[in-house]
């Protein structure tokens, strides 16, 4: 079944039509928006959760690495 659409016209009004991506179009274009928000919103948490981990590590594990390396290398 053909559903028709309101598209601009080249004299600047606005006409139907019947072609079914015209029909289509904006929906799929909602669609996808809502889509890519919902799934941005879920990768902020993971993201978040990722940064943490980067400055865990960076502050507890490697900055105190760096930090006995000097001193050994001071000592020589």
């Amino acid at each position: 079944m053909l559903r028709s659409a309101a598209v601009p016209t080249e004299h600047g009004g606005w006409g139907l039509t019947a072609d079914p991506i015209a029909v289509a179009a904006p929906l799929v274009g909602v669609e996808l928006w809502f889509d890519t928000r919902s799934r941005s919103r879920r990768l902020v948490s993971e993201l978040e959760a990722d940064t943490h981990l980067h400055v865990h590590k960076e502050n507890n594990v490697l900055f105190p690495a760096v930090l006995d390396l000097e001193e050994d290398l001071a000592k020589r």
